[in-house]
C-alpha cells in the first residue's frame, strides 16, 4: 500500500508520536496507580486513611452499601465528603474488603474501570445470597467498580455495583457469540438513540424498575451526578437534557462486552438550544444487563463540557 500521509515516515510510529503514546501512557498509570492506592488502603479498614484517597475537594460520586426497598435492591449515590465517611463507617462494621481481582480493567486518564471480584470478610452474622454467615467468614462478590480521577491527585468517588443477576440468557439454540453479538447490537441501538434525542429509544433498554446514576449535565453546579429511579424519572431527566443540549455527535472510544454487563467510553459533542454553542466531554458507564436483556442499573460519570 501506498503511503500518502504527508510527512509520515513509515509503518512505525515517528518519534514524537512515541513520545505522545508514552506521556498518554504516563497519564494512565497515574489514574491506575490512585485507584490501586485507594483499593490497598480500604482492606485496612482504616476510614480517616480511607478518606485520604479522595481529592481534597468534591464534587464527589460514591456509591453507599446497596439496600432492598419494597423488595428490590436500590443502590444511592452520596456526594459530599460527610456523606462518604459516614458510608465507609456503616460499611466496615458490617464487613470489610480483605482483597480485590481484576478480571478486566480500562484505563483513561480521567477514570480507571475494573471487572472483577472482591473477597469480604463479615463482622456480624448476617443472611447473603440465602445462606447465614457469622463473623469471619469469606465471600467472594462479583463486581463492576469506576473510579474517577478527573486527571487529579486522589479519587473524586467509588461507582461499585455487585452482581445481582445471572446476565442474559441466550434464546433457544443461540450460542454466547450469538449472544455478545445481540447485547452489542443492543447497545448500538441505545447509543444510536441517545445521539437522535430518541427518548423512548433510551427508555427501551433500561427495565421499568431499572436504576441510574450519572453525570447530570443539566446541574448549575458543575461535577453533580442525578440519581434516577426508573423509567420515568429517566424520561424526565432525559427531556430536561435534550431541552438544553442538541447532540450533533457521539464517538464510541472505548467498549466491552459481557454476557451481564457492557461498558462504554463516549466523546459527546453537543450544541446549546439557547445560542448555539457547541461542548464536548466524555462519559464513562456500565450497566448490569438482567436475563431479559434489559439494563437494570447504569452507573457513570463525565468530564467538564470544554467549548469547541
Amino acid at each position: 500500500m501506498t503511503n500518502t500521509i504527508t510527512g509520515d515516515p513509515g509503518p512505525g510510529l515517528s518519534e514524537a508520536a512515541s513520545v505522545d503514546a508514552l506521556r498518554h501512557a504516563d497519564l494512565l498509570l497515574r489514574s491506575q496507580s490512585q485507584a490501586d492506592r485507594h483499593i490497598d488502603i480500604e482492606i485496612t479498614g482504616d476510614v480517616d486513611a480511607i478518606l485520604g484517597t479522595l481529592t481534597a475537594q468534591g464534587p464527589y460520586a460514591y456509591t453507599v452499601n446497596p439496600t432492598v426497598e419494597s423488595g428490590r435492591l436500590r443502590q444511592h449515590l452520596v456526594q459530599t465528603r460527610t456523606g462518604i465517611r459516614q458510608c465507609y463507617v456503616d460499611l466496615h462494621t458490617g464487613m470489610g474488603l480483605r482483597d480485590w481481582h481484576s478480571l478486566s480493567r480500562v484505563l483513561a486518564p480521567w477514570y480507571t474501570f475494573h471487572a472483577g471480584w472482591a473477597t469480604v470478610e463479615f463482622m456480624a452474622e448476617i443472611a447473603v445470597r440465602g445462606a447465614t454467615v457469622s463473623p469471619g467468614d469469606l465471600m467472594d462478590f462479583e463486581a463492576l467498580v469506576l473510579f474517577p480521577t478527573m486527571g487529579g491527585t486522589g479519587i473524586t468517588g467509588e461507582l461499585f455495583w455487585a452482581r445481582v443477576t445471572e446476565g442474559a440468557s441466550p434464546r433457544d439454540g443461540q450460542s454466547r457469540h450469538d449472544l455478545l453479538r445481540d447485547l452489542l447490537a443492543d447497545h448500538d441501538a441505545y447509543l444510536d438513540a441517545l445521539g437522535s434525542a430518541d427518548i423512548e429509544g433510551v427508555l427501551a433498554a433500561l427495565a421499568p424498575d431499572g436504576q441510574v446514576g450519572i453525570r447530570d449535565y443539566t446541574s448549575d453546579t458543575p461535577g453533580m451526578t442525578v440519581e434516577l429511579d426508573g423509567q420515568e424519572q429517566l424520561r424526565a431527566h432525559l427531556a430536561d437534557f435534550y431541552g438544553r443540549y442538541v447532540p450533533e455527535r457521539i464517538d464510541l472510544l472505548q467498549r466491552h462486552v459481557e454476557d451481564w454487563f457492557v461498558f462504554a467510553e463516549t466523546r459527546w459533542t453537543v450544541a446549546s438550544v439557547a445560542d448555539g454553542s457547541r461542548f464536548t466531554f466524555l462519559v464513562a458507564d456500565y450497566a448490569e444487563i438482567g436475563p431479559d436483556r434489559k439494563v437494570i442499573a447504569r452507573l457513570g460519570h463525565g468530564t467538564d463540557p470544554v467549548p469547541v
